[in-house]
């Protein structure tokens, strides 16, 4: 987590904490995160829950901490429970996010809670971890800053799940996303869904979609189905799942 610098100018300053969540808020928004996250790790702790998912939802929420030692917490928690899953791409995406967030500090601090994050894992399990771990890194630092929060935000797409989905025309395309972003906030333990954004370019008509019912769906399987039935794509950037037309509007 970066310091904030401390803006002289009183106009800037004044705008800046109205627009900053109040310590209460911050408090409230802690317990919230911290209950829900409880909740998921007594689901893997029943077997109900996947090493991969827990490294996954770890990663997700460590920025809703402001508490800089709940935050790494989780970042350490999510690299300990993505080597134990084998997945080195969410292992290191975990540590960058620990490098970013370190920044500012020094490489000093970087390396004391990187140490942290390794003796939180069994060092047979990491017996052959860090040579597919700089590899992953490595891929990181060449393609995109942000590429943990893309991570994060399909594994929280696969976890949020609809009870029951049905559609059926005349409903379109844009109904159906529209429904689905609805469905996402209903069912996310935060009621914070995720963000579904359909993009079309000027002049294209948006079809109607077929009949679909099904129960108990993850939002990543109801979004992949409902375009690919409708002749349409989707990918996830960041924090977004981005529709578009195959062949069509630019995924941007």
């Amino acid at each position: 987590m970066k310091k904030m610098a401390i803006v002289t100018m009183a106009a800037v300053a004044a705008f800046a904490a109205a627009a900053m969540p109040t310590e209460a808020e911050f408090a409230k928004a802690s317990e919230e995160v911290q209950a829900a996250l409880k909740a998921q790790i007594a689901a893997w702790q029943k077997g109900e829950m996947s090493d991969g998912d827990l490294a996954g939802l770890m990663l997700l929420n460590a920025d809703k901490f402001k508490d800089e030692a709940r935050h790494y917490a989780c970042l350490q928690a999510a690299f300990a429970a993505a080597v134990r899953s084998g997945d080195a791409a969410l292992a290191a995406n975990a540590i960058e996010k620990i490098a970013a967030d370190t920044k500012d500090f020094g490489k000093e601090e970087e390396r004391k809670l990187v140490k942290k994050a390794f003796e939180k894992v069994d060092a047979e399990k990491l017996k052959d971890f860090p040579r597919a771990l700089e590899v992953e890194r490595a891929k990181i630092m060449h393609t995109t800053p942000v590429s943990h929060v893309t991570v994060a935000t399909i594994v929280k797409m696969k976890m949020i799940r609809v009870p029951t989905l049905i559609l059926k025309p005349p409903m379109t395309l844009a109904d159906a996303v529209a429904l689905l972003n609805r469905a996402g906030k209903e069912y996310d333990p935060w009621k914070e869904g995720v963000k579904i954004v359909l993009k079309t370019v000027e002049g294209e008509s948006v079809p109607a979609v077929p009949r679909v019912r099904t129960n108990s769906i993850s939002l990543y399987d109801a979004v992949q189905l409902v375009t690919r039935c409708s002749g349409y794509d989707f990918e996830v950037k960041g924090d977004s799942a981005i529709v578009f037309k195959k062949g069509g509007a630019e995924k941007k």
